[in-house]
């Protein structure tokens, strides 16, 4: 099981706030350059409920549509920053940053876990979505947090080249004491 440990998030943490800027021109939020999205869990929790409002049962799969593309392209940020710097890096050393970006900004700490054809992402607070909701005292029949289970099936399939689907099987706004989300190989990517 990899994780990231509490050092490791503070130091990725001092490093985003060291790196931080606002580009005024382009009103992005940026790292080193970079655009990134500070995801709130208020701004993503409010996002999922007016969808669902909208669309109905429609709005998991339309968030996890929306957030496939972004985890497919946070690998490749990810990896052109490790090439950037001479090194190629191992699956373990990628999978390890995330654990520490996603705890760095505010999603949630993270351990992944890859057997097989599962990749198996445990967040045991759970993701702020699912917080947000049990935080205003709601208890909700489905999982909440359709935005990570895409973000994560998008960057697991570019990481590993195979098409990864998945699901969340636990889930904080569900009563759950995690949230827990499994992601299975389907084919070639």
């Amino acid at each position: 099981m990899i994780h990231a440990t509490d050092d490791d998030i503070k130091r990725l943490h001092a490093y985003y706030k060291d790196h931080t800027s606002v580009n005024y021109k382009e009103g992005q939020l940026e790292v080193s350059g970079i655009p990134i999205i500070w995801a709130r869990a208020e701004l993503l929790f409010n996002l999922y409920t007016e969808t669902e409002n909208i669309v109905s049962d429609a709005a998991h799969a339309l968030m996890q549509r929306i957030a496939f593309p972004h985890g497919e392209h946070f690998y490749n940020v990810v990896l052109d920053r490790f090439v950037g710097n001479g090194s190629k890096p191992s699956n373990d050393s990628i999978i390890h940053y995330l654990c520490a970006e996603t705890g760095a900004i505010g999603w949630g700490f993270i351990s992944v876990e890859i057997r097989d054809d599962i990749v198996e992402i445990i967040c045991p607070k759970g993701f702020t979505v699912g917080k947000e909701a049990a935080r205003r005292g709601m208890t909700i029949k489905e999982p909440v947090d359709s935005y990570f289970l895409g973000y994560f099936e998008g960057f697991f399939s570019r990481l590993l080249e195979w098409d990864f689907r998945g699901e969340e099987l636990e889930c904080v706004a569900m009563g759950d004491p995690q949230c827990r989300i499994v992601l299975k190989r389907r084919g070639f990517k």
